[in-house]
């Protein structure tokens, strides 16, 4: 490492860096080592108020105001600097999009679009109704099967 972190924690950081670095020069311990270097350099980049990075410019970029927001944005920042899964970055971005449209009410997306024009009659269709909204919240494509269940609940 040629520089010196400042935001708080970084010493967990560097000591994880340390540990696969010299504990051993196998090619596995080196790319586990240059994952903890890249969170490192995130983390401080945040920390430095530089968002400039474009995962970082797109989350700003949906100008959220839905309730909750900031834990959110708070949750896909961390799991950026953590180098977890593009899935789960893709996943929490999603999510806010979704909420962020809801808030404003925009029911333009296909999926609420063709739940808006079924009307559901069956018993049990409130918590089911309260289910499917969460999941489609969520950013979790499970929300269109969860649909398919609830029309064939109706039939």
């Amino acid at each position: 490492m040629n520089f010196t972190p400042t935001y708080p924690g970084w010493e967990e950081d560097k000591g994880q860096y340390l540990k696969y670095t010299f504990v051993s020069k196998s090619t596995y311990n080196q790319e586990i080592a240059g994952k903890i270097i890249e969170k490192i350099k995130r983390k401080q980049q945040l920390h430095e108020g530089d968002r400039s990075h474009s995962e970082i410019k797109r989350i700003d970029d949906l100008n959220c105001t839905y309730r909750g927001w900031e834990i959110d944005r708070n949750k896909y920042e961390k799991n950026f600097c953590e180098n977890i899964s593009d899935l789960n970055v893709k996943g929490i971005y999603k999510s806010m999009k979704r909420k962020q449209a809801l808030h404003l009410g925009d029911r333009s997306d296909p999926l609420l679009r063709k739940f808006d024009e079924l009307k559901f009659i069956y018993p049990g269709r409130n918590s089911d109704i309260k289910e499917f909204q969460r999941i489609y919240e969520s950013g979790c494509n499970s929300a269109k099967v969860h649909l398919e269940m609830m029309q064939d609940k109706q039939w």
